[in-house]
């Protein structure tokens, strides 16, 4: 029934209207901003210096895309989004209205009696596929965090998916409610690539 259903909000969905493309004479993009083929930039949407953007992304109006960010193919980002500084958003993902990625995170030390900001130096990397939902906020790392290579891809399925877990020397894995899906916990000195 449910695969009926989908094919039924299928064909009830209006299509869109011929997708735009251009950018907005309203739009503030950086003359060193990388645009790709087919995009669309809404009007006063802000493209800030180094970002990239890939093919047939779309920047709706009033988005923020910060310095240095990195966008790949038919990447939405829908009106008053932010994305700080250095953030990564992988294909095919959609950011919804207001929500902020790559902000500072709550990264304060109390000295001599005092709170002191300790700088987040950490990106955020959004992998493809993925859908952020309206106001939501992720914020950046406070420093770099290692990259999971090839090596952990096959780890992280058995877990997700309930196949059961390998214990591996280093990396301890704990069971997570009811669910039966496990988490993986992993500190960044145990992991070598």
């Amino acid at each position: 029934p449910l695969k009926a259903i989908l094919a039924l909000a299928e064909l009830l969905t209006p299509q869109p209207t011929a997708p735009r493309t251009g950018i907005d004479p309203r739009a503030a993009v950086d003359p060193s901003a990388k645009i790709g083929d087919n995009c669309y930039i809404g009007p006063f949407a802000v493209v800030e210096a180094g970002a990239v953007l890939g093919p047939e992304c779309k920047i709706h109006p009033h988005a923020i895309v910060g310095a240095g960010c990195v966008l790949g193919q038919r990447v939405e980002i829908h009106p008053h989004a932010v994305l700080y500084r250095g953030t990564t958003v992988g294909d095919r993902s959609i950011v919804h209205s207001g929500a902020v990625i790559g902000c500072d995170g709550f990264g304060y030390q109390l000295r001599e009696g005092r709170h002191e900001k300790i700088p987040q130096i950490g990106v955020v990397e959004i992998a493809a596929d993925v859908e952020i939902g309206a106001n939501t906020t992720i914020d950046r790392a406070t420093f770099p965090l290692p990259r999971f290579g090839p090596r952990l891809k096959e780890l992280r399925r058995e877990i997700l998916w309930g196949r059961g877990f390998v214990q591996m020397r280093g990396f301890p894995v704990a069971r997570y409610g009811r669910s039966g899906i496990y988490e993986l916990l992993v500190t960044t000195d145990q992991i070598r690539e």
